[in-house]
């Protein structure tokens, strides 16, 4: 006993509240399957769960890899790839052409939460560091002075 080292105890803080913020698209998720399972034929539902299914990991993808900041105009181009190929396929997959808007912004939100958590699980903030403007300072009092004579900048 007297070589062992202490337990570390992780906070789950973090993780609790990124569980909270995918519930929302995960609800919006649930949402759209009950849609799409009482309105449409049972012959078609497989290829309605694969355009969700594909619409939800390619987005996701696209705002995972995107990260926090990265370009939105790629999510977008992914909506029109996907519309397009869509309409250019048979019958039942024609159909499904606009069930790809909300799944495409459903898995972006998906994904960009999970860009949001990777960051911040990186970029841990200590609370004795102030951050102006992305710039971090070891002194909160430097900090608070810095924020405030550039707040009186802003004004003059």
């Amino acid at each position: 006993m007297e070589n062992s080292e202490p337990a570390v105890v992780r906070d789950s803080g973090e993780s609790r509240e990124f569980m909270l913020r995918m519930l929302i698209p995960a609800a919006l998720l649930i949402l759209l399957f009950v849609l799409i399972v009482s309105n449409v034929p049972g012959e078609v539902l497989p290829a309605a769960v694969v355009v969700v299914g594909v619409g939800v990991l390619i987005s996701g993808a696209v705002g995972s890899l995107t990260g926090i900041r990265g370009p939105a105009w790629l999510i977008y181009g992914v909506i029109f790839a996907g519309l397009g190929l869509l309409l250019l396929f048979p019958a039942p997959w024609q159909g499904f052409a606009l069930v790809w808007v909300p799944v495409s912004a459903i898995g972006y939100l998906f994904g960009k939460e999970i860009a949001f958590f990777v960051y911040n699980r990186r970029h841990q903030a200590s609370p004795s560091i102030g951050i102006v403007a992305g710039e971090a300072i070891e002194s909160v009092g430097k900090a608070k002075q810095q924020a405030l004579s550039r707040l009186g900048r802003g004004r003059a």
